[in-house]
């Protein structure tokens, strides 16, 4: 039983390893269950003869179902988290639409874009409030986009949206000269 406690609390859970990740040896288990070394070898070996145990390559003890729940629960964490980053690009896009987006870039590259951003270097909550920023909420009595407003992907792969004077793109996000200079043009003779 007490074996069974450690494995759950072990850095690698199901296996039986010391919080340093180092394998319990049988010197290790007789010392916990307060036995001889004769002893606990002779019991570690009857638990393993009735399957309650398995030892992997290098000789740790471990769980089979311990280590089989360990994978459902990270398996169930992963599909969690995507179908939870997708929710996130589906609001961030929706963001977008009603602010009018749609008229100056095509919500497809916007979608890559954020999907080009969303790997571990970048979390949907920076790109969320980067549209916040980036895409002013229009009036409610005027409809459109205001009259400066300038949404791009320029040939570097970064989009930015905004009113076009040089304080607010860097502000927004720190655009490089070149994405400065894309930005002054009309969506129209921006190259796709």
């Amino acid at each position: 039983m007490e074996m069974l406690l450690l494995m759950h609390i072990s850095p690698k859970r199901g296996y039986l390893l010391k919080e340093d990740g180092t394998p319990y040896g049988a010197k290790d288990i007789a010392k916990r269950i307060k036995r001889s070394h004769l002893e606990a070898t002779s019991i570690c070996n009857e638990l393993q003869a009735s399957k309650v145990f398995s030892r992997n390559d290098d000789g740790v003890i471990y769980s089979r179902r311990m280590v089989r729940e360990q994978a459902k629960i990270e398996k169930e964490n992963n599909e969690a988290r995507a179908e939870d980053e997708a929710a996130k690009i589906e609001k961030v896009l929706k963001m977008a639409r009603e602010r009018g987006v749609d008229t100056a870039i095509e919500l497809k590259k916007l979608q890559a874009y954020l999907l080009a951003h969303t790997d571990k270097r970048y979390c949907l909550k920076f790109v969320v409030s980067w549209m916040n920023r980036a895409i002013p909420t229009l009036p409610p009595k005027r409809r459109g986009r205001p009259q400066n407003w300038h949404c791009y992907s320029p040939p570097s792969g970064r989009a930015w949206c905004g009113l076009g004077s040089k304080e607010e793109w860097i502000k927004a996000g720190k655009p490089s000269e070149e994405d400065l200079l894309l930005a002054k043009r009309s969506p129209e003779e921006i190259p796709a």
